[in-house]
Formats: C-alpha cells, sequence, structure tokens
C-alpha cells in the first residue's frame, strides 16, 4: 500500500492511472480525507479518452450525490454509492485514509494535506496563458513564458496544468498538423494567423480572434481540445467552486454549450463578440501546449 498526502495524489495522479482510458476507483472510507482524495480524482483524473468510474463506500458521499449529477448527465463520470465494500471489482484504483483497510492491486493511503504550494513549469504555463482571458481584445496575444514562480495550488489552474499531460497522447497527431495545412488543425484560412501567432510572431488581435471563432463551427484538433478542456472545466467547478449552482448553465456538453452561446455572437464584430465571449477561453490551454510543440 502506498501512502500519499492529498497534494502528492494531485500530483502524481496521472501516472497513478497510466494507461487506463476508463480507470476505475474505490473508495473504501467516507472519512473527510477520502472525500478529499474523492474530489480530486473527479476534478483531475479524466482522461483524454473514455471516462471514469467511481465506486464509494459510506453515507458521507450521499451530500455529493446531488452536486455532481451533471457531471453524470453530461456522461463524464460514473459513481455507484455503496453501503459496503463490493466483493467483485478487480483492477481498481483503491482509496482510503485507514492503512488496515484490504490491499487491491493499487492501495492509496490518504494521509494529510500535504504541501499546498505548487512550483512547476506547466502549472506556470497554464497560469500565464488563463491570465489572457478577461484582457481587452487589443490585448489579445499569447503570453511570454516566464520564469517558474511558487503559487499557492489554485483548481483553477492545477486542472489545465495536468490536461497538457492528456494533450500528449495526440502530440504526433498535433505535429503533423501544424507541419502540414491540410485543415486539421483548424480552418485554412485561420491558419496562418494561428500558427504566427504559436511561434511568438507579431499577430493582429482581432486577426487572431477571428481565427479562434473560425474553429467555434469548425471540425478539427484545436476543437477536439477545446472540448475536452470544458469537460475538464465542468469537472473541477462542480468539485470546488463555492457555489456551483451559479454555473449550472455552463455545466453542460460541449455540443450543448456551442448551442447556447453561438447566437449570442451572430451578427457582432470582433469587439462586441469578443466581450460577452466565453468559449474562446476553452482554447486558451490547448493554444499553449502547441506553442511549445512549435518552440
Amino acid at each position: 500500500m502506498k501512502t500519499l498526502s492529498l497534494s502528492a495524489l494531485e500530483d502524481n495522479l496521472w501516472d497513478i492511472i497510466g494507461v487506463q482510458s476508463e480507470p476505475t476507483f474505490l473508495f473504501l472510507d467516507d472519512r473527510p480525507l477520502t472525500q478529499g482524495a474523492f474530489l480530486r480524482t473527479v476534478a483531475y483524473g479524466h482522461p483524454y479518452f473514455g471516462k471514469a468510474r467511481f465506486y464509494c463506500v459510506g453515507l458521507g458521499y450521499q451530500n455529493l450525490a446531488h452536486r455532481l449529477m451533471p457531471l453524470e448527465k453530461a456522461g463524464l463520470i460514473h459513481v455507484e454509492f455503496l453501503e459496503k465494500e463490493p466483493e467483485n471489482l478487480k483492477n481498481v484504483i483503491a482509496i482510503s485514509s485507514n492503512p488496515s483497510h484490504p490491499v487491491y492491486n493499487v492501495s492509496i493511503c490518504i494521509e494529510g494535506e500535504g504541501n499546498q504550494d505548487i512550483q512547476d513549469e506547466d502549472y506556470q504555463g497554464a497560469w500565464e496563458c488563463l491570465s489572457l482571458y478577461g484582457k481587452p481584445l487589443e490585448q489579445f496575444a499569447l503570453s511570454e513564458p516566464r520564469a517558474v514562480d511558487v503559487h499557492p495550488r489554485d483548481w483553477r489552474y492545477l486542472g489545465p496544468s495536468k490536461d497538457l499531460r492528456a494533450y500528449d497522447a495526440i502530440q504526433d497527431e498535433l505535429r503533423l498538423a501544424l507541419s502540414h495545412n491540410e485543415g486539421e488543425l483548424c480552418p485554412k484560412e485561420s491558419f496562418s494567423a494561428i500558427l504566427d501567432a504559436l511561434k511568438g510572431k507579431k499577430v493582429d488581435p482581432k486577426e487572431f480572434y477571428r481565427a479562434l471563432r473560425s474553429c467555434y463551427e469548425y471540425p478539427c484538433l484545436l476543437r477536439d481540445m477545446a472540448s475536452f478542456q470544458h469537460d475538464t472545466w465542468c469537472l473541477r467547478t462542480l468539485c470546488f467552486h463555492a457555489s456551483p449552482e451559479s454555473k449550472a448553465s455552463m455545466c453542460v456538453s460541449y455540443p450543448m454549450l456551442l448551442m447556447k452561446e453561438l447566437p449570442k455572437y451572430q451578427g457582432k464584430n470582433d469587439e462586441e463578440a469578443f466581450s460577452i465571449d466565453i468559449l474562446y477561453s476553452d482554447f486558451l490551454v490547448p493554444l499553449w501546449y502547441l506553442r511549445k510543440l512549435v518552440r
């Protein structure tokens, strides 16, 4: 049995999941530390393909059922709340806060909160990139990389930094799309502006934003990545936001989000659309990842 803090679980979760596209987690008790581990695996353990399954033993999880219901409806997770430990589960990642619990193939005992600071290049990159959201259109450009700094852990940024590991699964496909202007990465007419921005060249903010807008309704790798980014935002928001009900209208599947948001931008010029646009924020972390590939 491996002993980890909650912060160490966050940092090592993708290595724990490994190559499993649909990992199964079993939470063997409903103590606060184990419930914290449950929320972190839900929020940060979403693979690029497939979805995770969660089995939770104990009545203490019932108060989370309503909170996470939108995730079930969107098909992002499957949760079952159990009164006792199941007998027929195999190949699970078992987590508890009691070292005397039965040992499974992968068994983790959670011991304390751990380090609440994080110093990581990917975390810094996600933090820098998402800081673009909310700036005026005339300032819209990919931020330059900065020296890695120490940040307090924050669910807004830890999730995106972990998502960069997920994109490694399609890295070869992305490299090929970046080297050939065939429309796989983004619409052909937008490729030049996006590639120049990724390379750090000076691109007119309106042209850059217009290029991203062209991806909203065009099936391409960038939109696939934005869709995944939206899914992970929903997971983190429903797990950790202080008032998740205030975000309920946005915690829907990506196709549903497009149906709700795209009519708001129709007929509006770049400045008008940008001021109310929430869709482009899902492209920021994928763009940061692509920037690392072209440099």
